[in-house]
């Protein structure tokens, strides 16, 4: 095996076992699966919408959960490393900083996909009460899948640009938050009563919404531009996340 890809490996196994070897791990996956269910079953208004269907009920809630608990993931990724002064060790393994970038970024996401994986009783429960539509299932989860891997990224690029753990968790869950309330009837009308004939305005700020292009999976489509979108996201924070970290390697 090339040295290089098993060294990466290693960063990988040791990054996400690392997050079962404290209490990170456990906490996220619970606090996520319990919330998920909470609100399909409470504020989703899972039996009184009276349709075997997850697109309002339980996808809706999706883009909040990841907006706030994701970055409890990603904040720690970079900033611990800098904080315990290891992370001059890993620029000493055989890896180059793109490769160690992807790795810890995939162990990271490994663990936010199981959380999402654990959200399973939803979809048992609503096959067992009615006849859902397979693939707007699928949609929605491979929607949500998107969009946790797009808000993961942001959040690592934030752990990697700061060296600290609160003020990255402040800004990346800011900045996913942002892109969730943008495009809202609330903030679109705010735009339109604060700037009138400002329909340019809006447009372009729904155009940058997450929640606008994650809805369309969670209604079984999966169309070019809101797979793009997401794509665009995590391709753009994660080199600028290997960008960043070049960089302080060098000044170092």
């Amino acid at each position: 095996m090339n040295l290089h890809l098993a060294a990466s490996i290693c960063v990988f196994r040791h990054e996400f076992a690392s997050y079962f070897r404290t209490s990170i791990a456990y906490i996220y996956l619970c606090i996520f699966v319990f919330l998920a269910q909470l609100l399909t079953f409470t504020s989703g208004s899972f039996f009184e919408i009276g349709e075997a269907s997850l697109a309002q009920s339980f996808f809706q809630w999706h883009p909040l959960l990841y907006a706030v608990l994701i970055p409890t993931i990603g904040m720690r990724v970079w900033t611990q490393e800098q904080q315990d002064g290891t992370i001059e060790l890993l620029y000493a393994q055989p890896v180059a900083i793109y490769q160690l970038v992807v790795a810890k970024y995939l162990a990271a996401y490994c663990l936010v996909l199981l959380g999402l994986a654990l959200t399973f009783p939803s979809v048992i429960t609503v096959f067992y009460l009615g006849k859902p539509d397979p693939g707007e299932i699928l949609s929605g989860y491979l929607g949500s899948a998107l969009m946790a891997a797009a808000f993961l990224a942001v959040s690592c690029y934030c752990s990697a640009l700061l060296n600290n753990q609160v003020t990255a968790y402040i800004i990346s869950c800011s900045i996913c938050a942002g892109t969730v309330l943008l495009g809202t009837t609330q903030i679109e009308n705010e735009i339109l009563n604060t700037f009138p004939n400002s329909q340019n305005i809006v447009d372009m700020v729904s155009s940058l919404s997450a929640n606008k292009y994650f809805s369309g999976f969670r209604r079984g489509y999966i169309d070019l531009q809101s797979t793009a979108y997401f794509l665009l996201i995590i391709l753009i924070f994660n080199i600028a996340c290997i960008s960043c970290l070049n960089r302080k390697r060098n000044l170092s």
